[in-house]
């Protein structure tokens, strides 16, 4: 008997195990808590990038496929789209919401990627406390307690929740019941401003004394940071059509409501 996973199972224990072992690889047995630092740093960058670079391909091929609107066919209005009404509110009617509705295994490969990476990179985070404990408190044990009290905690508690978010998307994904997976990946983008966090940590890190490029580190960053958070309205509305021409229902904030029967890059 053939033991057969899932593709986004398999995507998220590759990635795992792939990042585990660079890690592995790349840290040595005992290494000293600054190589261990800048391996997680550096990784980071790999990883922050190439989920970028995917999410952009995934976004950008299904929005074309998912741009057109559909309509509910009525005899006072056929080109009224679909809604739904209650307490005298009429809202987009979501069961029929493209973005909402349609399931792409691209998609859902590009989340279990970095909820792989995030998991791993969960016990690096912990590893580099443990080290920074040592050389604070070289004889106090190694607890949760005193772990969290040397760990970066933002950026713990940061990769900890979205990676339990993720788990909780890829176990009804295997139950076939998965919705928004558009948006999901889409909050992917935000990824796009990590390298020049880690750029802006190397320079102040390794190179304090080069104020110049400590400080166009910064207007770099506060400019990818801007762009990696709003640059999902690049994949909105602005190839959006409807029958004829009529726009508007987009007007009337009735947009993105199409019956989709395929699913985007299979």
């Amino acid at each position: 008997m053939v033991l057969t996973l899932p593709s986004d199972l398999t995507a998220l224990i590759a990635s795992f195990s792939a990042y585990r072992a660079f890690h592995h690889y790349a840290d040595g047995p005992n290494p000293p808590l600054a190589r261990l630092t800048a391996v997680i740093k550096a990784t980071s960058t790999f990883h922050s990038t190439i989920t970028t670079i995917l999410a952009i391909y995934f976004l950008r091929r299904c929005r074309k496929q998912w741009a057109e609107v559909g309509t509910r066919e009525t005899v006072g209005n056929p080109k009224e789209p679909a809604v739904v009404s209650w307490n005298g509110w009429s809202y987009p009617d979501d069961s029929t919401n493209p973005l909402l509705q349609s399931r792409s295994p691209l998609g859902n490969a590009i989340t279990a990627i970095e909820c792989g990476y995030l998991l791993q990179d969960t016990i690096s985070l912990l590893r580099e406390a443990r080290l920074r404990l040592r050389l604070v408190q070289p004889g106090r044990r190694s607890t949760l307690r005193s772990l969290l009290e040397h760990a970066d905690k933002t950026l713990l508690f940061h990769h900890v929740g979205i990676a339990l978010a993720l788990l909780v998307l890829h176990y009804y994904i295997h139950q076939d019941r998965e919705r928004g997976i558009y948006i999901i990946v889409q909050f992917l983008l935000m990824n796009g401003s990590t390298p020049f966090l880690n750029l802006r940590w190397w320079l102040r890190t390794y190179h304090p004394s080069s104020t110049t490029l400590c400080f166009l580190s910064d207007l770099v960053f506060i400019a990818a940071f801007y762009m990696a958070r709003c640059l999902g309205s690049l994949f909105r509305e602005d190839e959006i059509t409807l029958p004829d021409g009529d726009r508007s229902a987009l007007d009337r904030k009735h947009s993105l409501v199409a019956p989709v029967g395929k699913e985007c890059l299979q």
